[in-house]
C-alpha cells in the first residue's frame, strides 16, 4: 500500500523535465476574496443565493493541490488510490475526486488537482482532505485549513498577527553581554 509523503496548496506549479524538479509558487493557507463588479459583497450575494435556494457561488481563484505519494515497499511496484476532497465550514463536501496513483515504473509520483475556481458556500476555514483508499473506504493522510475570508476582513481573522505600527519604532538598544574568548584591540 503505497504512503503518503505531502500535500500542499499553492497557486502555481513548475516543473523541469530535466531535474523531475518541481517549483511550489505562493504556497497559502487563506483566500482572500476581493470585491469584484459582479459581486462587489460576498457575504451579501452568499445571502442572496441561499434565500433563493442555492448552495454559493464559483468565484475565480487559481489553485493547485500537490501531493508527492511513494511505495510502502521501494522494490515492489504498486498500484492505489487515494481521494481529495474539500470540505465547507459546515462540514459539508463540496468538492470530491478519486485519483489513481501509478507506482509501477517509478517509486514515487507527485499529483496535482488543478482548478481555476472555487465554489464557496460560507466564509470561514474550509479543509482540504487528502485520503488513502483502500476499496471504498478511506484513511485521511492529511487536512489542510483553507481560510476564505472578504479582503476588508484579512487582519480581523488572525488577531493574534499585531497591525504594523502606523509609526516607524527605534530599534531597541543592544544589551551589552561580556565577551569570552580572544579579546581585539
Amino acid at each position: 500500500m503505497a504512503d503518503h509523503a505531502w500535500t500542499i496548496i499553492c497557486q502555481k506549479t513548475l516543473f523541469d523535465p530535466e531535474t523531475d524538479l518541481y517549483t511550489l509558487v505562493d504556497i497559502f493557507d487563506r483566500l482572500l476574496i476581493s470585491p469584484s463588479p459582479e459581486i462587489p459583497d460576498i457575504e451579501a450575494k452568499l445571502e442572496e443565493v441561499k434565500k433563493d435556494g442555492g448552495k454559493g457561488v464559483s468565484l475565480p481563484a487559481q489553485l493547485r493541490i500537490v501531493s508527492q505519494w511513494f511505495r510502502s515497499d521501494r522494490s515492489c511496484p504498486e498500484t492505489t488510490k487515494c481521494r481529495l476532497s474539500i470540505v465547507d465550514p459546515s462540514g459539508e463536501r463540496i468538492f470530491r475526486q478519486d485519483i489513481s496513483i501509478e507506482l509501477e515504473q517509478n517509486a514515487a509520483q507527485r499529483i496535482t488537482v488543478k482548478s481555476d475556481q472555487m465554489h464557496v458556500t460560507q466564509m470561514g476555514i474550509y479543509f482540504v482532505i487528502m485520503e488513502k483508499l483502500l476499496g471504498d473506504e478511506g484513511t485521511e493522510v492529511a487536512r489542510l485549513p483553507l481560510q476564505v475570508i472578504p479582503v476588508g476582513q484579512a487582519t480581523k481573522a488572525y488577531p493574534t498577527v499585531p497591525a504594523p505600527p502606523s509609526e516607524p519604532t527605534p530599534a531597541a538598544p543592544r544589551k551589552s553581554s561580556p565577551r569570552r574568548g580572544r579579546v581585539r584591540p
